[in-house]
């Protein structure tokens, strides 16, 4: 991100079926203490936490290295977002329905023996945003979809990234949280 600080990189993920990159994704500040080398001197990971929304503007480029993708982007994090009466107050509904499958959903998890990794997330989380509906819609997002994955939920932040509006991210917090109940209530053990 050329106008950032020299250590912001832009993160984006990977279409599953192609493999092609997808047109949206987060910016994230490399430092010396988010970096992990391991001992193969060729190896480091990195934890990051996204930061600044952007879509890209072009077709990403491959490097030479084959190892990243280069490409103009346009800082989305500040754009003004549309909603109509009927969405806003259709969002609002759809988040008073968060807090109750929210704890079906951690009923479920904690009776299919994940009880220390929903501790952890929830730890992690802290509390669930009580007005904000688009950090609400956020929070459930990073509920069923953690790191690492509990493979209960199918893979919902480029779609959240993708929304345009908090009364998209609801409807898809809301969605995906009773799609993640469903599945844990039919009895299988992952996606």
């Amino acid at each position: 991100l050329k106008e950032a600080d020299h250590n912001e990189i832009g993160i984006i993920g990977l279409n599953p079926h192609n493999q092609t990159p997808l047109n949206i994704g987060v910016s994230a500040s490399v430092t010396p203490k988010n970096m992990n080398s391991s001992s193969n001197i060729f190896q480091t990971s990195l934890t990051v936490t996204g930061s600044r929304r952007f879509e890209i503007e072009d077709e990403p480029e491959l490097d030479e290295s084959g190892s990243f993708y280069i490409a103009e982007v346009d800082i989305v994090e500040d754009r003004e977002e549309m909603m109509s009466e009927e969405q806003e107050s259709e969002a609002k509904k759809l988040s008073e329905r968060l807090p109750g499958l929210v704890q079906k959903w951690e009923q479920l998890v904690h009776d299919k023996g994940m009880k220390r990794e929903l501790k952890n997330i929830m730890k992690s989380l802290g509390p669930m945003p009580k007005k904000d509906l688009g950090r609400r819609a956020l929070w459930v997002g990073k509920l069923v979809n953690p790191l690492p994955s509990l493979k209960i939920c199918f893979e919902i932040r480029p779609a959240m990234l993708s929304c345009r509006n908090n009364y998209e991210r609801i409807q898809l917090a809301v969605i995906s949280l009773q799609s993640s109940i469903d599945f844990l209530s039919s009895g299988q053990s992952r996606i």
